[in-house]
């Protein structure tokens, strides 16, 4: 409605909708599209939601943002929702939690991960879906990366860290 005319007499009179607002019939102002919908066009009745895969993080918005990598986008979302820990993607347009990728055993996946981290010598993920690797305890040792089990030091043998084993340098017999 065009407020500086008191009787309008023509549709010409009437305030054209700006595009990321919507206006419905007989209103007086245009209203701020909402996070997670959009307005591309002029003259909206109502908003557009985001199509799953997408997101709108501010009002206004006239277009939704492709999803970000490490995160899930469903429709109508207002932001980026981060993949759970123990999964990963490095895709930009998921909608959907469960389309994030499980993260491998030997690896590690935090919260939002773009990629699986793999566990450095002295740790494991002896599963799939791990969020951190667990240090080898004392007296085991994992030399390699990505490892999925801690090794035993054999007999005269003992483990000073959780890298390796050396062999006892006093022995002595009972």
């Amino acid at each position: 409605v065009n407020k500086s005319i008191e009787v309008m007499t023509r549709e010409e009179d009437c305030i054209v909708c700006p595009m990321g607002y919507s206006c419905s019939v007989g209103s007086e102002e245009a209203v701020l599209c909402s996070a997670g919908t959009y307005g591309d066009v002029e003259r909206l009745e109502r908003c557009f939601s985001c199509e799953a895969g997408k997101f709108a993080d501010v009002e206004g918005a006239t277009a939704c943002k492709q999803c970000l990598a490490g995160a899930f986008c469903p429709r109508g979302a207002s932001i980026a929702l981060p993949c759970e820990a123990g999964s990963y993607s490095n895709l930009t347009n998921i909608s959907l939690a469960s389309q994030c990728e499980p993260c491998p055993m030997g690896h590690a996946c935090a919260t939002g991960s773009l990629a699986p981290a793999p566990c450095t010598p002295g740790s494991i993920a002896p599963t799939s879906r791990s969020s951190v690797c667990t240090p080898c305890s004392p007296g085991t040792y994992q030399p390699d990366s990505s490892g999925l089990q801690c090794l035993m030091c054999g007999a005269g043998n003992y483990s000073a860290s959780i890298l390796s084993c050396e062999p006892c340098s006093s022995c002595f017999e009972t």
